[in-house]
């Protein structure tokens, strides 16, 4: 049924149709009649001008309408309408589609905790300081990790290394005195300070004396070995040169040597004191050695190491080779 109060274009077309209608019946009863009758052609001509206008306007405005009817229809509405695939992908709202049969967990067995177990490393102890090459000394155990326990360890190093410097043997011993010194060295950097600086000024004091005891020995088995080398050298010569000299050693250490035999000459004297020879010579601490023949001398100076050399080396093993200082 047209409803002409919400349509009056629809109410325009019947208007013009009828018009239409009127001048159409117009133009027959002319023709009928054999009249002229110009007022019905007119009338149809205007009458179908009209109904076509009307028809036009009344489209272009349902045309016009249709998007304010769309946005105002109800929301319900709108959502009731079906979705196209384009409209799914882009509701950011649209749940994914979910599997038809979805795997589900085993169920944790009752008075467990679900949630999987992670296996962690186990803790790493602490290191040892690392013992040098060469030492003579007990690698240095580690601290504990605890606070508490690690500050009684600390007091056990100091009380061990002060029982070292009161003791009036220990502290004359290299290996005591370097075994305390490595502990008191390996503290971290939250060990008392003061207490430890203490105890290393006493156990530089041993230090010294040790080094004392230490550089005396060397010194005196170095003397030795020189001396012994007279009675050495003159059977080499005598064995290996077929020479008979007479050896006379000099000096506040017997650290010079002279040679003599008639029958020395450069020839000799090259053959005798050969690179090696000068080597075992210096190594002995001979810092001169002269041959002579009476007509003539071939000194030769040679290039010693200093005894403190000798010392350190004795001492490195312990720790000791320098003076001991935190700083």
């Amino acid at each position: 049924m047209l409803d002409f109060q919400n349509d009056p274009w629809g109410a325009a077309m019947v208007a013009t149709a009828g018009v239409s209608a009127v001048g159409l019946l117009l133009v027959v009863a002319r023709q009928v009649s054999g009249r002229r009758a110009a007022a019905g052609g007119w009338t149809l001509g205007l009458g179908l001008t009209a109904f076509l206008g009307s028809a036009a306007l009344g489209t272009l405005e349902q045309v016009d309408a249709a998007p304010a009817a769309a946005a105002e229809a109800p929301v319900e509405a709108r959502a009731a309408a079906p979705k196209t695939a384009a409209d799914a992908s882009a509701d950011p709202v649209a749940p994914k589609e979910a599997p038809e049969n979805p795997a589900k967990p085993d169920p944790a067995p009752v008075g467990e905790d679900p949630t999987p177990a992670v296996d962690e490393p186990p803790p790493t102890p602490p290191e040892a300081p690392a013992v040098e090459a060469g030492s003579a000394l007990e690698p240095v155990a580690a601290l504990p990790s605890d606070p508490a326990a690690r500050k009684t360890a600390i007091r056990k190093v100091l009380r061990a290394a002060k029982n070292v410097y009161e003791d009036e043997t220990a502290c004359k011993q290299a290996k005591a005195v370097g075994q305390a010194w490595a502990q008191i060295a390996a503290l971290p950097d939250d060990a008392p300070k003061a207490r430890a600086d203490v105890v290393v000024r006493r156990l530089e004091q041993c230090r010294r004396s040790t080094r004392w005891a230490v550089a005396y020995s060397v010194h005196r088995d170095r003397v030795d070995a020189r001396d012994a080398f007279e009675e050495t050298f003159a059977d080499r010569l005598e064995t290996d040169h077929g020479l008979r000299a007479f050896i006379k050693l000099s000096g506040k250490n017997h650290e010079k040597m002279r040679v003599g035999s008639g029958r020395f000459d450069d020839d000799v004297i090259a053959k005798i004191m050969t690179e090696a020879t000068k080597a075992e010579l210096a190594e002995l601490g001979f810092e001169r050695v002269v041959f002579a023949s009476g007509k003539k001398a071939w000194p030769h100076d040679l290039d010693v190491r200093a005894e403190d050399g000798y010392v350190g080396d004795v001492l490195a093993p312990y720790g000791l080779r320098n003076k001991l200082s935190l700083d």
